[in-house]
């Protein structure tokens, strides 16, 4: 019965906190906006010290930091290959699954500062955004504790959810970066258009002109004719 009793409250936590999370990702459209409320939500729903997602770059074919919470200003321009399977990305591009990193060593580059200084995370999950079989993003979250069973199983029940919703806002990204590119080149060839019609009436106000200076040259050639005959 205990055991029972244990489920039921345990799936209720996690009931609550699923909604929760549904709640902070539903607030907002825009990417960056969307993330710096979803790594909070993130990060307290899991008990993690530190949240990050990376966007995939396809001009640097690598996996670029968009926002994040805790990490350090050291490790702000830090990247992930697409193809070279490094770090701690590698295994989650390859098998294209959550993937968790435990028992990290004390002599680890990863780090986030706090007002006691730097402090090493416990454990790292990676968590895949696929958009079809492809990897476009990758959620990171790291604490500097042991994650509980409770948490493992949280995270792993809303992946589908995380991962729908996060893969919709980054096509509306995309949506909007071409609606922007868009509206540039429409903006672009009516400024041409613009130019265009100018050029035109300044070449018909050059013709007008060139017109009068024929007629009066051929007054004038009549003029030295009739002299010329006289």
């Amino acid at each position: 019965y205990n055991t029972m009793i244990d489920k039921i409250v345990e799936d209720l936590d996690l009931s609550t906190q699923i909604n929760e999370l549904a709640d902070a990702m539903l607030v907002e459209d825009n990417s960056h906006t969307f993330f710096l409320q979803l790594l909070p939500a993130l990060s307290k729903l899991t008990n993690s010290q530190l949240a990050a997602v990376y966007l995939f770059n396809k001009a640097r074919n690598s996996f670029v930091l968009y926002e994040s919470i805790g990490i350090s200003n050291v490790h702000k321009n830090h990247t992930f290959s697409m193809n070279g399977f490094e770090g701690e990305f590698g295994k989650v591009l390859l098998t294209k699954q959550i993937q968790y990193i435990k028992n990290i060593p004390i002599d680890t580059i990863y780090s986030f500062q706090t007002v006691s200084g730097a402090i090493i995370p416990r454990e790292i999950v990676s968590i895949p955004i696929l958009a079809g079989t492809d990897v476009v993003a990758v959620i990171s979250l790291a604490s500097i504790r042991k994650y509980s069973d409770k948490t493992i199983r949280f995270i792993d029940i809303s992946y589908d959810v995380l991962a729908a919703r996060v893969d919709g806002i980054l096509a509306y990204r995309e949506l909007r970066k071409s609606a922007k590119l868009l509206e540039d080149q429409k903006d672009f060839l009516s400024n041409m258009n613009s130019e265009l019609e100018m050029q035109k009436t300044e070449l018909s106000a050059q013709s007008f002109e060139l017109t009068q200076q024929n007629a009066e040259l051929e007054m004038q050639k009549k003029q030295l004719d009739e002299s010329s005959r006289l």
